[in-house]
């Protein structure tokens, strides 16, 4: 429905541009040419996925994904010693984020530069994710039934030294690369533990034709 409400829009669009140049063309809007080229236009754009032309980038949040930037402070000693290269502090995850409806348990994993993790997707349970060392490209697909922005595609570039959390809810496919030259050292929370007699794990292979992500640009 919102397809054809996307294309019937475009179409208006394109005729009031036309008659903003053209006076007088939407008045003939009965004429059987006029009417002919309206059809022609709509069938056109009804045959393409108007959220893939409007394609989010990174800045653009598939519905439902949320990102928490960490801050970083300045360690302090508990002595009068004088510290070549301070530690830092920073608070991760605290109940009143908002980011986990309840918690399941954290896993740690490293993967080393040029590795894909990629694509699993979970029914019952949102991923939290927070990358403590390294660089990588997170890309997000979601495949939710009903959501606006199902079909859509995010890639997130994380570092360790800007940390932040990203929450990746039920039912939005995700995997990243690891980029540059040092692993990438991934905590991931889930609000769901580990089953393994019945795991929620379904799995897209990282260059599925729907997903037409291209990791080749990003090392």
């Amino acid at each position: 429905m919102k397809h054809i409400f996307y294309s019937l829009s475009i179409t208006f669009i394109l005729f009031s541009v036309v008659e903003l140049i053209k006076p007088g063309f939407v008045v003939n809007f009965f004429n059987m040419n006029y009417l002919l080229l309206i059809i022609i236009i709509f069938g056109l754009i009804s045959t393409v996925d108007i959220r893939k032309i409007f394609q989010y980038d990174k800045n653009n949040m598939i519905h439902g994904v949320k990102i928490k930037k960490l801050r970083v402070h300045q360690d302090v000693a508990d002595t009068n010693e004088v510290i070549d290269r301070p530690g830092h502090l920073m608070e991760v995850l605290r109940d009143d984020d908002d980011l986990l409806s309840k918690f399941g348990q954290t896993t740690f994993t490293v993967a080393y530069p040029g590795t894909i993790k990629a694509f699993h997707w979970h029914k019952k349970q949102d991923d939290l994710w927070f990358f403590s060392h390294g660089k990588a490209v997170v890309v997000l697909h979601d495949l939710r039934e009903g959501s606006e922005t199902k079909g859509v595609t995010q890639s997130i570039v994380v570092d360790a030294s800007e940390p932040q959390l990203i929450l990746i809810p039920i039912g939005v496919a995700h995997g990243y690369k690891v980029l540059g030259s040092e692993p990438a050292h991934l905590f991931y929370h889930t609000t769901e533990s580990y089953n393994i007699g019945e795991p929620d794990e379904e799995r897209i292979s990282h260059d599925h034709v729907d997903i037409n992500f291209d990791w080749s640009v990003y090392n």
